[in-house]
């Protein structure tokens, strides 16, 4: 179910609300979302609850306590202009804040404060079964943050970043072999989202833009492997938790949906598109 909500002044980020621009607005796309007295979500990792008589403007249904408000314009003042931008409704956006489903295999891409024991030592990256997890958000960046404004839906073909919400590394990969499959290892990589070139995948997508509902793939920018899932499950401390790594050849299982998160849309006022 996907509601679009206005609210004066918050926006998700890293599990918590943080105080941005008042005229953000915030699209809550969650496997369960009650439109009643309070307004609450459901699938974060510690649930924010709004109040729907004081703080919402709900685009595609009302709360009870709700209403629409109206436009106001001073007497002989001019109606604003448009303003020329991109338009994809359904688009996944810079800034946004998600979940990756692997749908040949029905995990999500998931990072925790866990490093591999082999390879590279970094930070691992697995799939996980959980859709409640608060370990498997990520927020969709560019190669920079000028590149990649926030509420600008993502083209197919773009290179993006993900950066992990509750650790800061970006998904990455490099020429070591994964522990499982012997198959390229996939880490998660630098602090506070700033790694390197080897945190850069191109979105493959048939459209224009990558739509919140198609099925995409990853394609690494620096190895030119797909981000993908095969099944290997690990053992201890990991227990049931799937590898993660890059395969040279597309097929399905890298096919990536986007699910449970947040996706931002453009601030009206263009100057105003803070990064996240």
């Amino acid at each position: 179910m996907i509601t679009e909500y206005s609210y004066p002044q918050h926006v998700f980020r890293q599990g918590l609300l943080t105080t941005l621009q008042p005229d953000l607005a915030v699209i809550f796309h969650t496997a369960q979302t009650t439109l009643d007295e309070r307004a609450a979500v459901t699938d974060l990792a510690s649930p924010p609850t709004f109040s729907a008589k004081e703080n919402c403007r709900v685009v595609s249904a009302l709360p009870r306590g709700c209403r629409q408000p109206e436009a106001r314009r001073r007497p002989g003042a001019k109606a604003a202009e448009p303003r020329p931008g991109p338009s994809a409704p359904g688009a996944v956006t810079c800034g946004s804040v998600l979940k990756l489903l692997n749908t040949r295999h029905s995990v999500r891409l998931h990072s925790h404060e866990v490093k591999y024991g082999s390879g590279s030592g970094q930070q691992s990256v697995t799939g996980v079964e959980a859709s409640d997890d608060a370990n498997s958000y990520w927020r969709i960046r560019g190669k920079s943050d000028s590149s990649c404004q926030r509420g600008t839906p993502v083209k197919c073909g773009q290179a993006i970043r993900l950066t992990h919400v509750n650790t800061g590394k970006n998904l990455h990969t490099h020429h070591f072999p994964s522990p499982l499959s012997n198959n390229q290892e996939v880490s998660a990589f630098g602090d506070d989202g700033e790694g390197d070139d080897l945190d850069f995948w191109i979105v493959q997508c048939s459209g224009t833009y990558w739509e919140r509902e198609d099925a995409v793939r990853f394609k690494h920018v620096g190895t030119e492997v797909f981000l993908s899932i095969t099944g290997e499950q690990y053992g201890h401390p990991i227990r049931g938790q799937r590898e993660v790594h890059g395969m040279s050849a597309a097929n399905h299982h890298n096919y990536w949906k986007a699910m449970e998160g947040v996706f931002i849309k453009p601030s009206l006022d263009p100057a105003k598109h803070d990064e996240l």
